[in-house]
């Protein structure tokens, strides 16, 4: 599974740098000189601030609907835990001795259970529900791009615009 979230941080730095870069530069050659800045303007308005908005809302509908009541149980469960890992915390603050080696250990064990429970929590989650339709989106989006984008300036046999 590690390989597969190392991937999935490579993979999406790639994607991104490439398709914001590729965005730019096309919207670059393709805009009139007059309204270049502009239109650089709504290209980013709509990818980083329109587009994420949308993706965020419905990330968050995804999340929700593939998110069982045993997930939220168990992260109530590990929240209660962290409220005695930190009450315990406190008390450690002041104990010396015997006391803070023996609150150090119990901080060590609920810290597990934790963990535990976390972990618990998040293997319950229907990631495939998650991750496979947006997965399934940008392949759709990515074949219709492929079949559909016509580059008009190639076409008409328009010389690329030097650079200035």
């Amino acid at each position: 599974v590690a390989w597969m979230i190392y991937a999935g941080v490579i993979l999406h730095g790639i994607c991104y740098d490439f398709f914001f870069v590729t965005g730019q530069l096309y919207t670059d050659r393709a805009a009139p000189k007059k309204i270049r800045a502009q239109a650089q303007g709504m290209l980013v308005f709509f990818t980083l601030g329109f587009g994420m908005l949308i993706g965020a809302q419905i990330a968050g509908v995804m999340e929700e609907a593939n998110t069982p009541q045993a997930t939220v149980e168990l992260n109530d469960q590990a929240g209660e835990v962290g409220k005695q890992i930190d009450s315990l915390s406190d008390q450690l603050a002041a104990a010396t001795g015997d006391e803070a080696e023996s609150l150090t250990q119990e901080i060590a064990d609920l810290q597990k259970k934790k963990d535990g429970l976390a972990i618990d929590a998040l293997r319950e989650v229907n990631w495939k529900g998650i991750w496979l339709p947006p997965a399934i989106g940008a392949g759709v989006i990515l074949v219709l791009f492929g079949l559909l984008f016509k580059d008009v300036r190639k076409q008409e046999g328009v010389e690329p615009m030097k650079a200035e």
